[in-house]
């Protein structure tokens, strides 16, 4: 089965813009992804839960079980993505399965989405 974590992100409109632009040129075969990695990667986001905010084309995409590996081709393409943008032209969360296996990146907490992360003791 494999570890596995919920992963989500948002980015804002012209960090999506790139997105877009990207996941085309991978469609046309450009740059230096193998055509079977480009459709792995393609699958990826066609598997996402995602919304767009029209007002101002910041989106959100969100798995609740992935296996996160950065050798993954579509782990990596995301990755390497993220580390070209600025910090607060996205937010990052990636919780794994283990309590304290939490990770996040860019400065994008005032979203549309309310994308964030919450943490709190419960009982009862």
């Amino acid at each position: 089965m494999g570890y596995r974590s919920e992963v989500g992100f948002c980015l804002a409109g012209p960090a999506q813009a790139k997105l877009e632009a990207g996941l085309l040129s991978l469609a046309n075969g450009e740059g230096t992804v193998k055509a079977s990695e480009a459709k792995t990667i393609q699958e990826l986001f066609k598997d996402a839960d995602h919304r767009k905010d029209e007002s101002d084309g910041a989106t959100i995409y969100y798995w609740s079980s992935l296996k996160w590996y950065p050798e993954y081709p579509d782990v990596s393409f995301i990755e390497n993505f993220l580390a070209a943008l600025k910090d607060d032209e996205y937010l990052f969360i990636r919780l794994g399965e283990s309590d304290d296996d939490i990770e996040t990146k860019g400065l994008f907490w005032d979203n549309p989405f309310q994308l964030g992360l919450a943490r709190s003791i419960v009982f009862d």
